[in-house]
């Protein structure tokens, strides 16, 4: 596919980014092309980081995640329909906050171009334009929490006073998914990618970061990215039911 002019543009601001001119009125370009392009507000921020490579995550707004934790907290027959109703109100008319990885615009050793770092940005996007990855996400997430729950965890549920913030960790665990190789195959977040000429471009960033030692992030299965999500829901329960015994 041919790169569309606005793209393009999103890609010279990333090139401006990486050479240190006008940082923050580049970053509200990119914002302002996303929001005319493919309907969606978004608040980008680089985040430094000299820790665990992360690349680029979109987050849902603080609203959003609270409205999603609670759907996944809420225990009620017929609760799972409230998550696909929050998937057409919030996923795709709700502001999301994207953050970029600073290694993936300076690491010398990464040395992503600016069209990869596009590439990166319309995977990211993808999750919520072109995919229902995201919310498929957190149904797989409370199914699972359902199956786990017993009667006693049930019981416990309304006498925990924090019980919002415990699951909001598990709701970004969701959210906070690294790309990984294996949606290239699957095409569900990478068809905007494809879509807009930059599928190239996100396949050559991944080989990169393979080759440069993140090899582990990247080539996470889907299934390992169930598997997360269902250590930090086994963690969330162990938790409920050490807080019978707190005071």
């Amino acid at each position: 596919m041919k790169k569309r002019e606005p793209i393009l543009f999103i890609e010279s601001c990333f090139r401006n980014i990486q050479h240190e001119r006008d940082i923050e009125s580049n970053v509200k370009l990119i914002e302002r092309t996303i929001k005319r392009e493919y309907g969606i507000s978004v608040d980008i921020t680089i985040i430094d980081n000299g820790k665990n490579f992360f690349g680029m995550c979109i987050f849902p707004s603080p609203e959003e995640m609270s409205a999603l934790t609670k759907a996944l907290i809420n225990t009620e027959a017929g609760s799972m329909k409230d998550v696909e109703k929050l998937h057409q109100q919030y996923m795709v008319h709700g502001d999301k906050i994207i953050e970029i990885d600073s290694r993936l615009l300076y690491d010398s050793e990464i040395n992503a171009t600016p069209a990869e770092i596009t590439a990166v940005l319309l995977h990211e996007i993808g999750h919520i334009v072109a995919s229902n990855s995201m919310i498929n996400k957190l149904k797989r997430a409370k199914e699972y929490m359902l199956s786990k729950f017993d009667n006693k965890t049930l019981h416990l549920l309304p006498k925990i006073p924090l019980k919002e913030y415990l699951f909001s960790i598990a709701t970004l665990q969701i959210f906070g998914q690294r790309f990984n190789v294996q949606l290239i195959k699957e095409k569900e977040a990478d068809e905007l990618a494809l879509k807009e000429g930059y599928g190239e471009d996100l396949v050559n960033l991944l080989n990169k970061l393979i080759a440069n030692g993140h090899g582990e992030q990247v080539k996470k299965s889907k299934r390992d990215q169930e598997k997360d999500i269902e250590v930090t829901i086994d963690w969330l329960i162990v938790n409920i039911k050490e807080l019978e015994y707190r005071k």
